[in-house]
């Protein structure tokens, strides 16, 4: 998620979508006190900054437009050019599947991906 006032944009990143590379390409143009918050190496960097932060939701990667309520006033962030990236729904999927079965954390997805084939686990109700 990228926050610029002084671009007048916010960058929503959606998960499995590509939203880390275009954070990298315009987090080489950010300005001083745009707002970083992801896995990059600039938004790592400003982490510290973002802890004194005050949202309505979740401040993290992968926050949604309405967690942001806070950070500026509501007219400003009306005024914002806000965006994010789509993908074709069966390639995230598939993106996500394998994503999973390369993690180790506890939850029913990761589980799911580890003993699971892709259709077996696109098609079981967790899943859909």
């Amino acid at each position: 998620m990228i926050l610029s006032t002084g671009r007048t944009y916010i960058f929503i990143h959606i998960p499995k979508t590509g939203g880390t590379s275009l954070a990298l390409a315009l987090e080489q143009r950010a300005m001083k006190d745009d707002i970083l918050v992801g896995d990059t190496p600039k938004a790592q960097r400003r982490n510290k900054r973002n802890r004194s932060l005050k949202t309505a939701g979740r401040l993290w990667k992968h926050s949604r437009l309405t967690d942001l309520r806070g950070l500026l006033p509501d007219q400003q962030m009306q005024e914002m050019f806000v965006f994010t990236l789509i993908r074709n729904p069966w390639d995230r999927m598939v993106s996500y599947y394998y994503w999973l079965r390369d993690q180790s954390f506890d939850h029913p997805a990761v589980h799911l991906a580890g003993r699971l084939d892709f259709e077996a686990f696109v098609l079981h109700p967790k899943i859909q």
